[in-house]
């Protein structure tokens, strides 16, 4: 699924050929990961001057890059050099939070779905994803929790496609969200839609309901901005302002 580079030139390459290959966003694992046997999601991959490089060839073309990042310093790594997302943002310290609330570009996207699922699970699961999980997910919950009460700009996404069933599973993260990191209802609808078409420079088409935007909607039955387990209560869906 992807390039093992070591080095500026050899990172910079990479990056250039997946930009000529036909990628729209360059995503580079700054830290260890949870699916990985030998990795360590707290240790940084990367040094800060090949996060540099990265950063730097993407730039030239004018494409954002996205960071998988666990740990603290691979996160300010990467919010130093200018990355559009963090996924996951496990182990967020005030450092992260004060560099994220004087930095106007990058959001952090923490990813609750895949450790809630797997510190439970009962199952034919790696060892190592449960074990890992187990240890990790408390800090992220924490870590959320922080972010939101600072007022850290937060995208949401679902890491869907690690699991069995993940896809079209979707409204588990809004769900985890409010039961685990005890954010509002609305404000996790706000995250999933108008924060994300900002963070994917899109809101000048979707996000919002706005004269001139595509007309995407989803009716639901209920008061999900209230209770967010409404959101699986889906009515009709519009998409182009058609119902389908």
């Amino acid at each position: 699924m992807y390039v093992e580079s070591d080095g500026r030139d050899e990172i910079m390459k990479n990056v250039r050929k997946q930009i000529q290959r036909g990628a729209d966003w360059i995503k580079y694992m700054s830290t260890g990961a949870v699916m990985n046997p030998g990795g360590e999601p707290g240790a940084p991959i990367y040094t800060q001057d090949e996060v540099y490089a990265l950063c730097e060839a993407a730039s030239l073309k004018g494409t954002p890059v996205v960071c998988h990042a666990h740990g603290t310093t691979g996160m300010i790594y990467a919010i130093k050099a200018g990355v559009r997302t963090i996924e996951h943002a496990s182990i967020v310290t005030d450092e992260v939070i004060d560099m994220m609330l004087n930095n106007d570009y990058t959001y952090l996207v923490p990813t609750l779905t895949p450790f809630s699922h797997w510190a439970e699970a009962e199952g034919d699961y790696p060892k190592h994803y449960i074990e890992k999980s187990k240890k990790i997910f408390s800090l992220q919950v924490e870590s959320t929790i922080k972010a939101y009460k600072a007022g850290v700009r937060m995208g949401l996404g679902s890491d869907a496609g690690v699991y069995v069933g993940s896809h079209g599973d979707n409204t588990f993260e809004l769900k985890a969200r409010v039961k685990y990191a005890k954010i509002k209802p609305l404000d996790v609808l706000i995250q999933a839609t108008k924060v994300n078409s900002e963070m994917l420079f899109i809101s000048d088409k979707v996000g919002t309901i706005e004269a001139d935007k595509k007309a995407n909607l989803v009716l639901i039955d209920g008061k999900p901005d209230e209770n967010i387990d409404d959101v699986d209560n889906v009515n009709i869906v519009i998409k182009n302002g058609k119902i389908i």
